[in-house]
């Protein structure tokens, strides 16, 4: 069975192209990230991305799945029920008024 030619990387100058080519795809998905975290603040919001707020791990609570400092994206749901046991999930304790 004939499944055509193979992609693969033939000597140190294809290697060295396609590292550069990552990297570039990379650094431009880096700035991407950071123009959405700004302009979302610059406007007066949370930081969203296709949908999901974007939300930085303060403590370590969350280890060893998440390390302090990582940046997570959740998905808002407004039906509890759809959650399931072993599901990550986050939120925001409400103050109790007096």
């Amino acid at each position: 069975m004939n499944r055509g030619k193979e992609w693969c990387l033939n000597d140190q100058k294809d290697l060295e192209d396609y590292k550069q080519f990552n990297n570039r795809i990379l650094f431009l998905l880096l700035i991407f990230m950071i123009f959405v975290v700004v302009s979302s603040k610059a406007s007066g919001g949370e930081p969203t991305f296709l949908g999901n707020q974007l939300k930085t791990v303060l403590s370590g609570s969350m280890e060893p799945t998440f390390k302090t400092g990582s940046i997570i994206a959740v998905t808002p749901v407004s039906e509890t029920a759809r959650l399931k046991v072993k599901d990550i999930i986050t939120f925001v304790k409400q103050e109790k008024s007096s």
